[in-house]
C-alpha cells in the first residue's frame, strides 16, 4: 500500500491535480521515495529468501536423483560424451543420452518450483494478497516506482523487477556456484553449521576488538578468552585449507593422503603473537582448492577482510588505561592482525576466484597495512607514557599485507592487466628502495609478477613499461644504483655487492619479455645493451671457473647453481629477440664463451633429468632459455653469412662431450624429458639449427642421427585425458545436473520468455507509458554513466535489447531472424527499432562503450551495450542506427574511445590465440616444431614465400585440452565485435569503412588483420584449430570483406600492402584442417571466406595496383589445389577426402533462417526477395556453425559453386599481371577463359558500373538446366525485340517466373523419377499419345456403323455391359478399350505434369500482382478478410453499392468496369427472350433462364478475373491461381479438355474423334496456322456479323416479295416453329453482339472473346434447329394460309437463307426457284439474286479469304524479322552484326568466329552467344534474388538496387568488356604513336631553331668585325 503511488498525497488529505506530478522532485518527495526505496530493499531480501528456498528444493531433487543408479549412469555417459567429442554441444549430448522424456521431466520438476506448491505461494503478489485472496499488482506498482525522479528508487525497483522475472536464471546461476560437500562431516570444524557459526562469530570479534583488545575503565580488562577464540578459529581455518577432501561415499575414487600433523601454536604472553613451531610446514604444499571454495561459499573472505578494519593503535586514541595496557593492547591486536593476514594469504593462494574476490574488495584495506607498523599518535603523549614506553613501540615486522597483494596477483593475468593502479606500483617501488639490499627485498616479487603474472602466460606490456619507469625514477636512487650495480657497469656507476643480483636481472628480463620494443629502448638508453650483457656473462663465467682439472660435471653443477648466470642468460635471450644484432658481436670472445656456459647449463639439465626427481621446473626453464639463446645466435650468425666462425668454434658447439649438441640430443630424444615439453621442444629446435648449419663430417652425421631420433620420439603416442567413468563424486554429479538443466532447450526458452514478460509489462502496464519509461531509463544512464557500479545500466540495456528481440520471437521464446518474419511482423520490428533510435538509445549505448572502454574481457556495461547495438543492427535496413553511431564517433568521440574498446577485445583475442598456439606447440612437440623450426610466427619462409605443410598423420592422436572458459569467452566477445563491425560496414557504407580505418590512433581493419595473422599465421597450427577458433576466423574474414567491398579503395590498398596478410589468406586457402576437430563444411566456409576477401580486394579496380601486388605474391598452385579439393568433394570416387555431400555439410554455417515450428505459430507470410536465401553469421547467426541441410539441403553445392566462381574470377583478373603470367607459364598452367568457367558451372555477365564495364563471375544456379527450351522459345517468340532496352526489361520482368519454373521443375525431378522422365521426354510422350489416338480412331472407323445397324459398336461401356450383337467385332472392342485406357492414362499423365508445372507459375504471377499493389499503395497492408465491397445499414445502401459497383472508377485492387460487357450481354439476351415471349404463346421461362445462363455463364469467369486486379484475400488468390493455371494457360486448358473428351469417349466413341485435332498443338506448322486464324478472330467475327446482317435484309425482302419462289426440301418437315427459330437467330445475333462488346471491353482478351462468340453462335443455330423439330413433332406450325414451308415467317426465312444460301457460297438457287424471263418479277429476281451473290459470295467471302492470307503473310514476315533480329543483333547490348564488325575494324580488331585476340574484338557470333549470352542475365537475376542482400558485393548491390526500381542502366547497352579493352588498347597505341610523332616534330623544330640561331650569331660576328674596322 505504501509503494502504490496512487495513495501518495501532495499534502495531508490533498491529492495531486495531475497524478504525474508526484514523480517530480520536491522536498516532500525525497522522504516519500526514501521510504519506498527502503520497502523495495526489504522486498529484495524477500526475493533472496525465495531464491534460497527454491535452490534448496532443487538440491533436494538432486539428492534424490543421486540415489538412482540409472540417473547417475546417464549423467556419467553424458559427461563422457562431451569429454570425448569436442564438436558436440551440451544440448545435443543431453538429448542423445538423457532422452526427450527425461529432459521434459527435468523441466517440469524445475518449473514446479515456481508455479505450483510452496513455490507459487512465494510470489510477491500472493504474499501481498488482499482480504478476498486476490493477488496484489506488485509488478505494476514497481513500474510506477520506476517513474519517480529518485534514481535510487528507480535502481532498486528495476532490480526487483528483474529478479522477479529472472529468478529462474538466478537459481540456475546459484546452482552453478554451489559446493556440495561429499559428506555431512567437514574436517576440523565437524560440520558446515559449526564452520559458518565460527566465521560469523569471527566477524563479531573483529568488530568488537576495541572491547576485548583494550583494557580500560570503560571496556574493562583484556578478554583473553575472546583473543584465544580468534587465534583458535584462525588456526582451524588454516588447517582446513590443507586438510584433504574426505572420500565421497558415492564415488569409487580413493581419498587423498592424510596430511601431516596440525600446526601447534603457543601464545607468548609478552608479545601476544602466534608463533608457528614449524614455519616451513606449508611452504611446499598448496591449499586444497575444494576447501578454498567451501570457505568462499561460507563467506570466509568477509570474516577475514573485516578484521583489516581493526585499528591496533585504538588504545592510544582516548582510552583511559595505563601505558603498559596500551602497549599490550597494541601487541595483542597486531598479533591477531598478522594471523588474519596470514590466513587471507593462504585463502587466495593459487585460486583465481578468491584472488579476484579479495583484491577487488579489499585492496584499499590491504594498502593501509602495507610496510612497517604505523605508530600511534603521541602528540601530546598520553599521561604516564614515557620515553621508555615509546621505545617499546615496534614498527617491524609489519603485518605482511603486501604478501596478500602479491598472492592475489600471482598467476592472475586479468587482475594484472586491468585492476592494478599505477600508484600501487610506485608504492611497492618505494618499499623496495627503502630496503638496505633491494635485491633481497621480498617486494621485488611484486614487480616480477606485474611484468609476467605466470611464466607460461603472456606478459603485460603496459605493466612492463610502468615497472621500468618506476625502477629508474629519480625518487628511488637506491633502487637505480642496485639495477646498475648488479650488471657490473663499473666504469659508469660504480660497483657493489648485492645479496641476490639474479632477482634484479630476472626482473629486467621480464620487462623485455614477448618483444617489448619500448622497454628495450629504455634499457638501451640506460646502457643495458647486448654487449654489456655479454660482458656480464663473461664476468660471471670467470667467477664460476673452477681449478684446472675440474671435471665437466663439476662445472655443470656450478653453472646450474648460479642464479646470476641463468638470469643473465634470460636477459640476453630477451634482448636477442627484441634488439637489432650487430655482426661485430660474433667477433667478441665473450660471445663464444657464452656458448660454453649455455652448454654447461644444458649438460646439467640433461644429467639431472636422467635421475628421477632431480630435475626441477626452474632448471628446465633455464635450460630451455639457453637453447633459445643458442638458436637465436646461430640464426643471426647464418643471416650475416659468418658460417666460418661456426666451423672455427666447432668444439664448443658440436664436440663429442660437454657441447651444446650432445646435451641437446639427450634432452630431445630421451623419454625421461617427456614431462618437460618446453625444454624438449627447445632442444629439438636447436638440433634443427645444427642440421641447417655448415657443419660437415662426423658432426653432421651425429646431428642427422639425432634428428631422426627426434622424429621417432615425436611419433610416440600420447595418452589422452578422459573422463573417469568409474565413479562420480557429488561435485561431478552436481555439475552434470546443472549442465543438463542449463542445456535443456525448454528451460532456455522459458528464461527468454520470462524476459519477454518483463518487457511486455513495461510496454503495456497501466502504471506507465513505454515512451516515458524509455526516456526515464535513458536519463538514468546518462546521469550515472561514470558510476563504478553499472549493474542498473546493464539491466536497462538488456530491457531495450529484449524489447527488440521480442518483436522477432514468439511468446514462448522461440526466435526468428528478421528476414523470415511476415511483412507485418517485420514492419513492427523495424518500427520498434526506429523508435529507440529516435529516442537516442543508439547514441547512449555508444557513449557507454566509449566511456567504459577498459578492455575487460568479462561481461561489462560496454559489452551489454554492444549486444544492444548488435540487435538494433540485425535484419538490415539499419541506416539510422549506423548514422547515429557514426555521428557520435565523428562529433563526440574525439579520442576514439569507442573504437578503443572494440580494439581491446580484438587484442585480447589475439593474445588468447597466441597463447593457445604456444600451448599447442608445447604439447605437440616435434610434430609442430619440425615445421616452425625457426620460430617464425608467420610460419616457415622459403625465399620469402610461406611454406604450407600439414602435420604428419601420426599427430592426429594429439589430445589438446579444451579452451579455457575465459579464453572461450574472449574469443566469443571478439567474434561479436567482428560481427558488429561487419554490420556497421554493411551495405558498403563508405563512411563506416573509412571510420574503421581512419579513426584517431585506432585502425580496426589493421587490428582485425593482425588477429587473422595470429590465428592463421602459423600454417602448421591450422591443423589444431577447433570449431570455436575457426568460427572466429570466419567472422574475421567476414568483417574484412565488408570493410573493402563497395569498393573502398583505401582499405583495399591498405590490406594488400599489410605485411603477411596476403600470405595468410593463401595459407588458409591451401592449408589443411583436422577433420576430427573441425567439420568439413566449416573448413571450406573458411577457405571460401579467404577467397572472398581476395575477390573483394580486386573489386572495381580500374588501376592495377592491387592486381600487381597479388600477382607477385599468389602462386598458381593455390588455385589448382583448391579447385582439386572442391572437385574431389563433389566426386567422391576420385579419392581423397571427398565422401559425398552429406558429410561435407556437417559444420557448415546455417544461412537460411529458421521457419516456425508450427504453421499457426506465425501469420501467413509472402516470400520476400532474398528471404529464404543463405545469409551471414550475425553475432550468430554468424557464430552458429550448425549443419544447414535441414534449412537448405543445397547449401553446400551453392557454397562450392560460389567459391569456384570467385576463384576463377580472381585468376582471370590477375592473369593479366606479367609477373603472375610468368609464374603461370612456368607451372604449365593455362589462362582462364569463359569456356573454362562454363565447364565448371560458372557464368559471367557484364555490368555497366561506374562508367566502365565490369565482369561479374557468379555460380550458375543449381537448377539452371531446368529452364525448358519450350519456355525459352515461347518468350523469344512473344517478346518485343524493337530495342535492346525493351528486350532486357521484358527478360528481367519475366525472370521471376523463370526462376520459379526452374526451382519447381528441379524439386519435382528430385522428388519423383517419373516426373524427371516426363520432363526429359515430354515431346516424345505427346507424339506417342497422339499415335495411340490415331490407332484408336482407325480401329473405331473400321468398327463403326449407324445406330440402326447390328454391326460394330457406338459405346465402349454399352458394348461391355450389354454385349455385342455381332461377335465379329469383339477383338476390335478389346483393342479399342485397351487403346482408350492407355490414351486416358497418357492424357492424365500429361495433365498432371502440366498442372504441377503451371500452378507454381500462376502463384508467382498472383504474388507479383500483390507485390506491385503493395508498392503502389505505399506499403499498406492487405486485409485478409476484405471482401471487396462493404455493407451499409442505411436504406438504399444496396442500390448505392450497386451503383458504385457498376459505375465507379477502377481502383488499385478492383476494376468494376470488367463487368460492363458481361452485364450488357445479359441484358441483351434477356431483352430478346422478353420479345420472344411477347410474340409467342406458352413462354417457357425456365428454358429462357437456362439458355441465358448457358450463353452468358462462360463470360462471367474472365470478367471476374479482370475485376480482380489484386487478389488480396485467400479466396480471390485461390480463384486467380486456378484461372491463370487452368484457363489462361492454353496448354493446360487443352490438356484438361482432352482428358474430359477421353472420358466421354468411353460412353460415345464419336467423341474420341476430337482427339485427332491435338495435332494442332503438337505440330509447329499447324500451330502457326491456328495462330493466323486466332490473330484475326476479331475481324472474322465482325465479318460474320455483317453476313448475318445482310441475310436478315435479304430474308425480309424475300419474304415480302418472293415468298412463292421458296424451294421446299422434300426431306424437310412441312412446318417449322417460328418462335424457336426466332429464338435461335436472336441468340446468334446476341452472341455476336456480345462478342463485339466484350472484345471492346476486355481489350487484350478480344481474341478469346471472339472465339467464344463464334462458338455461341453455332450453338444457338443448333439449338434453333432442334427446337423447331421438337415443336413440329408436337403439332405446332405457322398460321394457315402461309406460304411455302421454308419461308412462312421472317425467322424461318432467315434460317433458310442462312442455311441454303450462305452455305452454297452466296447462291440463292437452293433457296428460290428459278424464274422465266417472262415472269413479271424476272428483273427483280435477277437484281436480288446477283446482289446477294456479289455481296455475300464475292465481297464478304473474299474479305474472309484476304484476312486469312494477310494473317499468314504477317506471321511469316514477323517470323522472318524476329529470326533476323535474334541472329544478327545482340539481344543484350543491341549491336548489329554489321555495326559490330565495322567497330571491330575501326579499333583494329579482327572479327572471327571464335574468341578475339588481346588487341581486338571477338567475332559477333562469339560475342552474342558467349560474351552477352542472354540467359546468363536470367541466371544472374536468380543468383541475386537467392543471395542475402547483406552478402552482396559492391557491383551486385548496385545491380540489385537498379533491379528493384526497374532500371536497366546496369545493362551494357552498345558496349562490352572486350570492346572496352580493345578501345583502351587502341587508344594506348595511338597515344604512343602521337608521343613519338610529337617528339620527332619537336626535334625537327629545334634543329631549325638552332640553325637559325647559328646563322644569326654568324651575322652578328660579321657586323662586329665591320664596326671594329671602321673604328680603327
Amino acid at each position: 500500500k505504501i509503494l502504490d503511488g496512487r495513495s501518495d498525497l501532495m499534502k495531508s488529505s490533498v491529492g495531486f491535480k495531475d497524478p504525474a506530478d508526484r514523480y517530480a522532485d520536491s522536498p516532500e518527495s525525497l522522504q516519500v521515495t526514501k521510504l519506498k526505496g527502503t520497502i523495495v530493499n526489504i522486498l529484495l531480501q524477500v526475493s533472496d529468501l525465495r531464491a534460497h528456498f527454491r535452490l534448496g528444493k532443487l538440491l533436494t531433487k538432486l539428492k534424490a536423483d543421486s540415489g538412482e543408479t540409472t540417473i547417475r549412469d546417464m549423467y556419467r555417459s553424458m559427461m563422457s560424451l562431451l569429454d570425448s567429442d569436442e564438436t558436440i554441444s551440451a544440448t545435443e549430448a543431453a538429448k542423445s543420452i538423457l532422452g526427450n522424456s527425461f529432459i521434459d521431466k527435468m523441466y517440469d520438476d524445475f518449473e514446479a518450483l515456481f508455479v505450483s506448491g510452496d513455490g507459487a505461494e512465494l510470489d510477491l503478489g500472493r504474499l501481498a494478497a488482499g482480504p478476498a485472496g486476490e493477488a496484489a499488482a506488485v509488478n505494476d506498482i514497481l513500474v510506477d516506482c520506476l517513474q519517480y525522479e529518485d534514481d535510487r528508487l528507480f535502481e532498486v525497483a528495476l532490480d526487483l523487477l528483474e529478479r522477479t522475472f529472472g529468478q529462474r536464471r538466478q537459481v540456475l546461476e546459484a546452482l552453478g556456484g554451489v559446493v556440495l560437500h561429499p559428506t555431512e562431516h567437514i574436517p576440523i570444524f565437524g560440520d558446515i553449521a559449526t564452520l559458518t557459526s565460527e566465521l560469523g562469530y569471527l566477524i563479531f570479534l573483529s568488530r568488537s576488538a576495541e572491547v576485548w583488545g583494550v583494557s580500560s575503565r570503560v571496556s574493562g580488562p583484556f578478554q583473553l578468552k575472546k583473543y584465544e577464540a580468534v587465534m583458535r578459529t584462525l588456526d582451524r581455518f588454516e588447517r582446513l585449507l590443507y586438510e584433504p577432501v574426505p572420500a565421497d561415499p558415492q564415488s569409487d575414487s580413493e581419498p587423498t593422503a592424510a596430511p601431516p600433523s596440525p600446526v601447534n601454536m603457543r601464545l607468548n604472553r609478552r608479545r601476544s603473537v602466534a608463533i608457528v613451531q614449524d614455519p616451513e610446514h606449508y611452504e611446499d604444499r598448496l591449499p586444497v582448492k575444494f576447501h578454498q571454495k567451501v570457505l568462499r561459499c561460507a563467506n570466509a573472505h568477509t570474516s577475514l577482510t573485516e578484521a583489516l578494519k581493526i585499528d591496533f593503535n585504538i588504545a592510544f586514541r582516548g582510552s583511559i588505561c595505563t601505558s603498559e595496557d596500551r602497549l599490550e593492547s597494541r601487541r595483542m591486536l597486531v598479533g591477531a592482525l598478522r594471523k588474519f593476514v596470514h590466513c587471507l594469504e593462504q585463502f587466495v593462494r593459487r585460486n583465481p576466484t578468491n584472488q579476484a574476490l579479495v583484491f577487488k574488495k579489499s585492496l584499499t584495506l590491504l594498502r593501509r597495512h602495507m610496510g612497517p607498523l604505523k605508530l600511534p599518535p603521541l602528540e601530546p603523549p598520553p599521561p604516564g607514557f614515557t620515553k621508555e614506553h615509546e621505545a617499546q613501540l615496534e614498527t617491524s615486522p609489519g603485518l605482511n599485507a603486501e604478501a596478500v597483494i602479491i598472492e592475489c596477483l600471482r598467476g592472475n593475468l586479468e587482475l594484472c592487466e586491468n585492476e592494478v593502479p599505477e600508484d600501487l606500483i610506485e608504492e611497492f617501488g618505494a618499499m623496495i628502495n627503502a630496503a638496505e639490499d633491494p635485491s633481497t627485498c621480498p617486494e621485488l616479487e611484486f614487480m616480477l609478477i606485474m611484468c609476467r603474472p605466470n611464466p607460461r602466460a603472456k606478459s603485460v606490456p603496459r605493466n612492463q613499461q610502468m615497472v621500468l619507469n618506476v625502477l629508474f625514477s629519480d625518487p628511488l636512487p637506491n633502487l637505480s644504483r642496485c639495477l646498475n650495480g648488479v650488471l657490473g657497469i663499473e666504469h659508469l656507476f660504480g660497483y657493489s655487492k648485492y645479496g641476490n643480483p639474479g632477482r634484479i636481472i630476472r626482473l629486467l628480463a621480464a620487462t623485455l619479455r614477448h618483444k617489448n620494443q619500448k622497454c628495450a629502448f629504455l634499457l638501451q638508453l640506460r646502457h643495458f645493451t647486448l654487449e654489456g650483457t655479454l660482458g656480464a656473462l663473461e664476468s660471471a663465467m670467470r667467477r664460476l671457473e673452477l681449478e684446472d682439472g675440474a671435471s665437466v660435471e663439476s662445472e655443470e653443477d656450478a653453472f646450474a647453481a648460479s642464479t646470476y648466470f641463468k638470469a643473465l642468460t634470460e636477459l640476453f635471450a630477451n634482448q636477442m629477440e627484441t634488439l637489432v644484432v650487430d655482426p661485430k658481436l660474433f667477433g667478441l670472445d665473450a660471445t663464444w664463451s657464452a656458448f660454453t656456459g649455455f652448454a654447461r647449463v644444458l649438460g646439467a639439465a640433461a644429467r639431472f633429468g636422467l635421475t628421477p626427481g632431480r630435475l626441477d621446473r626452474s632448471l628446465a626453464a633455464d635450460a630451455a632459455t639457453s637453447c633459445r639463446v643458442a638458436c637465436s645466435l646461430l640464426g643471426e650468425l647464418r643471416t650475416f653469412g659468418l658460417e666460418a666462425l661456426e666451423v672455427q668454434h666447432r668444439q664448443v658447439l658440436t664436440g663429442p662431450s660437454g657441447s651444446l649438441q650432445s646435451a641437446a640430443v639427450t634432452l630431445a630424444v630421451d623419454p625421461a624429458f617427456l614431462a618437460f615439453p618446453g625444454l624438449r621442444l627447445a632442444a629439438q629446435d636447436l638440433l634443427q639449427h645444427f642440421r641447417a648449419g655448415s657443419l660437415d663430417g662426423p658432426a653432421l652425421n651425429r646431428t642427422q642421427r639425432a634428428v631422426s631420433l627426434v622424429s621417432e620420439a615425436g611419433e610416440e603416442p600420447r595418452e589422452a585425458v578422459e573422463f573417469d567413468a568409474a565413479g562420480m563424486s557429488c561435485e561431478e554429479l552436481r555439475q552434470s545436473f546443472h549442465l543438463a538443466l542449463v542445456a535443456n532447450p525448454r528451460v532456455q526458452l522459458k528464461l527468454t520468455s520470462r524476459r519477454f514478460e518483463l518487457v511486455k509489462l513495461l510496454e503495456t502496464s497501466p502504471s506507465g507509458e513505454w515512451p516515458k519509461l524509455v526516456d526515464r531509463m535513458l536519463r538514468f544512464v546518462e546521469t550515472h554513466n561514470f558510476d563504478p557500479d553499472q549493474s542498473t545500466t546493464m539491466r536497462i540495456f538488456r530491457v531495450f535489447r529484449f524489447h527488440l528481440l521480442k518483436g522477432r520471437s514468439l511468446d514462448d521464446g522461440t526466435e526468428f531472424q528478421p528476414g523470415s518474419l511476415d511483412e507485418r511482423a517485420r514492419a513492427d520490428y523495424f518500427a520498434k527499432r526506429e523508435s529507440l533510435v529516435r529516442a537516442g538509445v543508439a547514441e547512449v549505448a555508444v557513449n557507454s562503450i566509449a566511456t567504459h572502454s577498459d578492455g575487460h574481457t568479462g561481461v561489462s556495461v560496454g559489452d551489454e551495450a554492444l549486444l544492444l547495438l548488435l540487435e538494433m543492427m540485425r535484419g538490415g535496413k539499419c541506416g539510422s542506427v549506423v548514422a547515429a553511431e557514426l555521428r557520435y564517433i565523428r562529433e563526440k568521440d574525439r579520442e576514439a574511445k569507442f573504437f578503443s574498446h572494440l580494439r581491446g577485445h580484438l587484442a585480447a583475442a589475439a593474445a588468447a590465440v597466441t597463447e593457445r598456439i604456444d600451448l599447442v606447440r608445447s604439447l605437440t612437440g616435434s610434430g609442430l616444431a619440425a615445421q616452425a623450426g625457426s620460430g617464425d610466427r608467420a610460419g616457415i619462409r622459403a625465399g620469402g614465400r610461406l611454406v604450407v605443410s600439414a602435420p604428419e598423420e601420426e599427430d592426429d592422436g594429439v589430445s589438446l585440452p579444451p579452451l579455457e572458459p575465459k579464453a572461450l569467452a574472449t574469443l566469443k566477445n571478439a567474434e561479436q565485435i567482428l560481427v558488429f563491425l561487419s554490420l556497421l560496414c554493411e551495405g558498403h557504407n563508405a563512411a563506416a569503412q573509412a571510420a574503421v580505418r581512419e579513426s584517431t590512433r585506432v585502425n580496426l581493419v589493421e587490428a582485425a588483420a593482425h588477429l587473422l595473422i595470429a590465428q592463421a599465421g602459423d600454417t602448421a597450427a591450422l591443423w589444431y584449430l577447433g570449431a570455436d577458433e575457426l568460427s572466429l576466423v570466419n567472422s574475421t574474414l567476414d568483417f574484412l570483406v565488408e570493410s573493402v567491398q563497395g569498393p573502398c579503395a583505401e582499405n583495399q590498398e591498405f590490406l594488400v600492402r599489410l605485411e603477411s596478410f596476403v600470405p595468410v589468406l593463401e595459407a588458409l586457402i591451401t592449408g589443411t584442417f583436422c577433420d576430427d576437430r573441425v567439420a568439413r563444411g566449416a573448413q571450406f566456409y573458411a577457405k571460401g571466406g579467404a577467397v572472398h576477401v581476395l575477390k573483394s580486394l580486386l573489386e572495381n579496380r580500374s588501376d592495377l595496383v592491387v592486381h600487381t601486388v597479388l600477382g607477385h605474391i599468389l602462386e598458381p598452385n593455390m588455385f589448382a589445389v583448391l579447385k582439386a579439393e572442391l572437385e574431389n568433394l563433389v566426386h567422391p570416387g576420385g579419392g581423397g577426402r571427398g565422401s559425398g555431400g552429406e558429410e561435407a555439410l556437417q559444420g557448415a554455417p546455417s544461412s537460411a533462417p529458421a521457419s516456425p515450428a508450427k504453421a499457426s505459430a506465425a501469420p501467413p507470410k509472402l516470400e520476400a526477395p532474398n528471404a529464404g536465401s543463405p545469409k551471414k553469421a550475425t553475432p550468430k547467426e554468424s557464430a552458429s556453425k550448425a549443419a544447414p541441410e535441414s534449412a537448405d539441403p543445397n547449401f553446400w553445392e551453392r557454397l562450392r559453386c560460389h567459391i569456384l566462381a570467385e576463384l576463377l574470377s580472381i585468376e582471370s583478373e590477375i592473369q593479366t599481371v606479367p609477373a603472375y603470367a610468368v609464374k603461370l607459364a612456368r607451372a604449365g598452367g593455362s589462362a582462364v577463359s569463359r569456356e573454362v568457367m562454363l565447364d565448371r558451372n560458372v557464368s559471367v555477365v557484364e555490368v555497366n558500373w561506374n562508367g566502365r564495364i565490369e565482369l561479374v563471375v557468379f555460380p550458375l544456379p543449381i537448377d539452371a538446366g531446368f529452364l525448358s527450351e519450350r519456355t525459352k522459345e515461347e518468350f523469344l517468340a512473344s517478346t518485343e525485340l524493337s530495342t535492346s532496352e525493351k528486350r532486357m526489361k521484358e527478360l528481367l520482368n519475366q525472370a521471376p517466373v523463370f526462376m520459379v519454373e526452374m526451382q519447381r521443375i528441379r524439386e519435382l525431378c528430385s522428388l519423383s523419377p517419373f516426373y524427371r522422365f516426363a520432363h526429359e521426354n515430354i515431346g516424345t510422350l505427346r507424339w506417342v499419345v497422339y499415335a495411340l489416338v490415331v490407332a484408336l480412331n482407325a480401329n473405331l472407323v473400321m468398327a463403326s456403323y449407324g445406330p440402326s445397324s447390328k454391326h460394330g459398336y457406338q459405346s465402349l461401356v454399352d458394348a461391355w455391359v450389354v454385349g455385342l450383337e455381332d461377335k465379329t467385332y469383339f477383338a476390335s472392342l478389346v483393342l479399342s478399350s485397351l487403346l482408350s485406357l492407355v490414351t486416358l492414362a497418357g492424357y492424365a499423365l500429361l495433365t498432371a505434369y502440366s498442372m504441377m508445372t503451371e500452378l507454381p507459375l500462376a502463384v508467382v504471377v498472383v504474388a507479383r500482382e500483390l507485390e506491385e499493389a503493395l508498392e503502389e499503395a505505399g506499403g499498406a497492408q492487405l486485409d485478409e478478410g476484405e471482401s471487396g465491397s462493404g455493407e451499409s445499414g442505411e436504406n438504399g445502401g444496396a442500390v448505392a453499392a450497386l451503383q458504385n459497383f457498376l459505375f465507379a472508377a477502377p481502383d488499385d485492387r478492383r476494376d468494376p468496369t470488367a463487368f460492363h460487357g458481361w452485364l450488357g450481354g445479359v441484358a441483351f439476351t434477356a431483352l430478346l427472350f422478353l420479345l420472344h415471349a411477347a410474340s409467342s404463346e406458352g413462354a417457357d421461362w425456365t428454358t429462357y433462364a437456362a439458355l441465358t445462363a448457358a450463353l452468358n455463364g462462360p463470360w462471367l469467369v474472365p470478367a471476374l478475373r479482370a475485376y480482380l486486379r489484386v487478389p488480396d484475400t485467400k479466396a480471390t488468390r485461390a480463384f486467380a491461381i486456378a484461372y491463370d493455371a487452368c484457363l489462361a494457360k492454353p496448354l493446360l486448358r487443352y490438356q484438361l479438355l482432352l482428358l474430359l473428351v477421353s472420358c466421354k469417349g468411353f460412353f460415345k466413341t464419336k467423341y474420341l474423334s476430337f482427339l485427332l485435332l491435338e495435332v494442332v498443338n503438337n505440330s509447329t506448322v499447324l500451330a502457326s496456322v491456328g495462330r493466323s486464324v486466332s490473330d484475326n478472330l476479331g475481324a472474322l467475327a465482325w465479318v460474320l456479323y455483317l453476313i448475318l446482317c445482310f441475310v436478315v435484309v435479304y430474308a425480309m425482302f424475300a419474304l415480302d416479295n418472293f415468298e412463292g419462289f421458296v424451294v421446299v426440301d422434300p426431306a424437310q418437315p412441312r412446318e417449322t416453329d417460328e418462335a424457336d427459330a426466332a429464338t435461335a437467330v436472336a441468340q446468334a445475333a446476341m452472341a455476336l453482339a456480345s462478342a463485339a462488346k466484350a472484345a471492346t471491353a476486355l481489350g487484350a482478351q478480344a481474341r478469346e472473346a471472339a472465339t467464344a462468340a463464334a462458338a455461341t453462335a453455332a450453338a444457338a443455330t443448333a439449338a434453333a434447329a432442334e427446337a423447331s423439330a421438337a415443336r413440329l413433332n408436337d403439332g405446332g406450325g405457322d398460321d394457315e394460309g402461309s406460304g411455302a414451308p421454308g419461308c412462312q415467317s421472317a425467322v424461318g426465312c432467315i434460317v433458310h437463307i442462312f442455311y441454303q444460301g450462305v452455305g452454297a457460297g452466296g447462291e440463292l438457287g437452293e433457296v428460290l426457284e428459278g424464274v422465266d424471263y417472262r415472269h413479271p418479277q424476272y428483273l427483280a429476281r435477277v437484281l436480288f439474286d446477283l446482289s446477294f451473290f456479289v455481296v455475300i459470295g464475292v465481297l464478304l467471302f473474299n474479305i474472309i479469304t484476304g484476312l486469312m492470307v494477310d494473317g499468314f503473310g504477317a506471321l511469316r514476315e514477323e517470323h522472318g524479322e524476329r529470326s533476323d533480329t535474334l541472329e544478327n543483333q545482340c539481344f543484350v547490348c543491341g549491336f548489329t552484326r554489321t555495326a559490330y564488325d565495322d567497330l571491330a575494324a575501326r579499333v583494329g580488331g579482327q572479327a572471327s568466329g571464335g574468341g578475339g585476340d588481346a588487341d581486338g574484338l571477338s567475332g559477333f557470333d562469339y560475342h552474342r552467344d558467349t560474351e552477352h549470352e542472354k540467359w546468363a542475365y536470367v541466371y544472374f537475376y536468380v543468383y541475386l534474388r537467392r543471395k542475402d542482400t547483406r552478402d552482396l558485393t559492391g557491383v551486385e548491390t548496385y545491380v540489385w538496387n537498379l533491379l528493384q526500381s526497374g532500371d536497366t542502366g546496369w545493362v551494357p547497352i552498345r558496349n562490352s568488356a572486350v570492346l572496352q579493352s580493345a578501345s583502351a588498347h587502341a587508344l594506348k597505341k595511338l597515344s604512343s604513336l602521337g608521343e613519338t610523332a610529337t617528339d620527332t616534330a619537336t626535334s625537327t623544330e629545334m634543329s631549325r631553331a638552332l640553325a637559325q640561331l647559328s646563322a644569326d650569331v654568324d651575322e652578328l660576328k660579321r657586323e662586329m668585325k665591320k664596326d671594329a674596322a671602321r673604328t680603327s
